[in-house]
């Protein structure tokens, strides 16, 4: 099986997202979730609460992962603002509508339970199978401009590591969820 990187331009909204076993594992991940809703009840999981942070963590984690891995440090603005959006604000903002009085109590556990599911879901839905090596392999970009690919190497993992744990901290600090992180960063 060989795994590739989509390509380094790839826009948020593309054709990836149809991509038959991208889909699959769509329905797969909202499946399980939905199974843990029935057989796990907690006060702040139900199944719509599925749909609504899985269906836009589907289009906008592949998309933040990417801006992330490929240090465009002019998008990381917005792809703070779209792990924002996805992790803790479609999640307050539904227990704000359905009137749940102890949200303010949920959302650093949301946070905090919620946030590697959304890094993990951007690595995935980024890897095109294809053929049949196992190789993850990336292309180095200069100004958008493909220069060569090259085998992932754990400097440049740690370093993305790294990048998206600040962003994660940075976004917890804004939105009030400093206790997120036990001892601070």
């Amino acid at each position: 099986m060989h795994m590739n990187f989509l390509i380094d331009n790839c826009p948020l909204i593309s054709r990836a997202l149809i991509n038959p076993w991208r889909l699959a594992s769509l329905g797969v991940g909202l499946t399980l979730l939905i199974a843990g809703a029935v057989y796990l009840p907690s006060e702040d999981w139900d199944i719509p609460i599925c749909f609504v942070m899985g269906l836009p963590a589907y289009v906008l984690a592949p998309w933040v992962f990417r801006q992330i891995w490929y240090f465009r440090w002019k998008w990381w603005p917005l792809a703070a603002l779209a792990f924002w959006f996805n992790v803790d604000v479609t999640y307050s903002a539904y227990w704000w509508c359905r009137d749940f009085p102890p949200l303010q109590e949920f959302r650093p556990a949301n946070f905090f339970y919620c946030t590697p599911i959304f890094w993990i879901a951007g690595f995935v839905w980024n890897v095109d199978l294809t053929g049949f090596r196992l190789r993850l392999t990336m292309p180095l970009s200069d100004y958008g401009e493909v220069l060569e690919r090259r085998t992932l190497r754990v400097g440049r993992l740690v370093l993305t590591i790294f990048c998206i744990l600040l962003i994660t901290r940075a976004v917890a600090s804004l939105a009030g969820l400093q206790h997120f992180f036990v001892g601070g960063i």
